[in-house]
């Protein structure tokens, strides 16, 4: 689906797309590629971010170029372990990676066992497509995964995003 829309210079224009639970752009559960990815074309130089608002839940990110976004990176995630009763069954450590390129050869050393059971500190690879979107998802902090761009060829390795975070954090007062 293509949508276009007409940017005025200097005027931010808010773009709506509707998410509701299990729609088609989220990505669900863990360690499957799927074709989510959402492309932003500009004749001219642009900001884009994302924000998420839905009734208990904010989320935003910055969208960067693809000239900007890296081969490697090391997953900044979190993870709530509570005890005291008010936990959250759904809150999964996680993160998404969204290939910009067809073969895009990926190499992941999760740092905890994920929830699709990939042993921590030891590499898997998988192979993406444009569009692709792939989320690895644990019931312990990802934070430390490597994550890194991979071909038999050094100069053929691809530029990725990767976008880290967890399903739901309970944010309180203190306690």
């Amino acid at each position: 689906e293509t949508i276009s829309v007409t940017v005025t210079p200097g005027v931010t224009h808010r773009e709506v797309i509707s998410f509701a639970m299990n729609n088609q752009y989220a990505a669900s559960g863990s360690g499957l590629p799927e074709n989510k990815g959402i492309r932003v074309l500009s004749d001219t130089r642009i900001s884009v971010y994302a924000f998420n608002n839905r009734r208990a839940s904010a989320d935003a990110a910055v969208i960067l170029p693809i000239q900007s976004i890296g081969k490697e990176y090391i997953v900044a995630s979190h993870w709530e372990n509570r005890t005291d009763g008010a936990g959250n069954a759904n809150s999964q450590s996680e993160f998404l990676i969204v290939s910009t390129q067809d073969n895009t050869e990926i190499e992941i050393t999760p740092s905890e066992r994920t929830r699709d059971n990939k042993p921590p500190n030891v590499p898997f690879s998988i192979l993406l497509n444009q569009g692709e979107v792939y989320q690895l998802q644990a019931n312990a902090d990802l934070t430390g995964t490597l994550i890194k761009s991979t071909s038999s060829n050094s100069q053929d390795c691809k530029n990725f995003a990767v976008f880290g975070g967890n399903k739901w954090t309970r944010v309180t007062g203190g306690e």
